[in-house]
């Protein structure tokens, strides 16, 4: 078994640290792999928060 195969391959695999966050409730909509943790925002599919991204109230 070669050792240093398995450091590269550890090293290689990102880990799921970006969050997808809903804009208007802040709920978790997902995850994604990325080299730190990063925050990125869209609208869940409720039925509020599809209301604010259309300008309802």
């Amino acid at each position: 078994m070669n050792v240093n195969k398995i450091v590269i391959n550890q090293v290689e695999r990102k880990l799921d640290l970006g969050m997808i966050l809903c804009k208007y409730c802040g709920c978790l909509m997902g995850t994604i792999p990325t080299n730190g943790v990063k925050k990125f925002y869209g609208v869940c599919q409720s039925e509020p928060c599809q209301q604010l991204s259309k300008g309802g109230h």
